[in-house]
């Protein structure tokens, strides 16, 4: 976190950086039916290689903004693969569905990085798509914010330390002070303090998950998302004793999880 003026800290990356360390450029393999439109993409598969440090959350938020999954696919940031034969699409047979070859609608897709909370109560660098364009999608102001239900392509736990419940909740944050005279500031303004970084916290959700024919119909009639605060307010400042090493972390920190596609029901 960054500390500019008493009490305003705005968020910085530094929740991810610690996955360098673990992660490197782990590849991301999904399959391309979860979330581009429409469901003819079925015999493909994307990969995504990426380093999170090139992983850029907007500020003041636990989310990046939303990126054309059509264009990563053009520009080769996402490889893709032909599930019968497990080789890279060379002939360009999902392009072609993209831009609207042989006469088919043109499939979109959107995806984004979020910082959520998991079940566990451990932090998660999760993957979410949704079957739109960037344009589409940027065009509602309901799937701009954090809490927007989506489907939940893949997760990875993250490492760091999170307060113990009693005195405060949530990750600890690590401030970046410019100036020594903002230490001062801190220390003389503890409520200011507490305050921003809660502004913080109250952005991490345990996000709604959609599967791939409700997230369609959410494109139709956008809202926000239903996702659940993954920590309550606490009225006491923390100390430098409450806090403590996430547990849901361990040794599996960095290992990401392929998400099953969720089943409409």
């Amino acid at each position: 976190m960054r500390t500019p003026p008493p009490g305003k800290i705005s968020y910085n990356h530094s929740y991810i950086a610690p996955l360098n360390a673990h992660w490197g450029t782990h590849p991301l393999k999904i399959s391309a039916s979860q979330v581009l439109n429409p469901f003819s993409v079925a015999g493909f598969n994307l990969r995504l290689d990426v380093w999170p440090r090139d992983i850029q959350m907007r500020s003041n938020m636990v989310t990046s903004i939303w990126f054309d999954a059509g264009e990563m696919i053009s520009s080769a940031l996402i490889a893709v693969e032909v599930v019968e034969t497990g080789e890279p699409d060379l002939d360009g047979r999902l392009m072609a569905l993209l831009e609207g070859g042989d006469g088919q609608k043109r499939a979109d897709g959107a995806i984004r990085w979020a910082i959520i909370v998991g079940d566990d109560g451990g932090l998660l660098l999760a993957l979410q798509g949704l079957p739109g364009s960037v344009e589409l999608v940027g065009s509602k102001p309901s799937l701009r914010g954090d809490n927007v239900p989506a489907i939940q392509l893949s997760t990875t736990p993250l490492g760091g330390r999170v307060f113990n419940g009693q005195l405060a909740a949530g990750p600890v944050p690590t401030l970046l002070l410019k100036h020594q005279e903002d230490m001062t500031d801190i220390l003389e303004n503890p409520t200011a303090t507490l305050n921003a970084v809660w502004a913080f916290t109250d952005r991490l959700f345990r996000p709604e998950i959609l599967c791939l024919q409700d997230a369609t119909a959410l494109l139709k009639k956008p809202r926000e998302g239903k996702g659940l605060k993954g920590f309550s307010r606490k009225k006491m400042a923390a100390t430098p004793s409450a806090a403590k090493r996430a547990r849901p972390t361990g040794s599996d920190s960095g290992r990401h999880q392929l998400v099953p596609l969720r089943a409409c029901v």
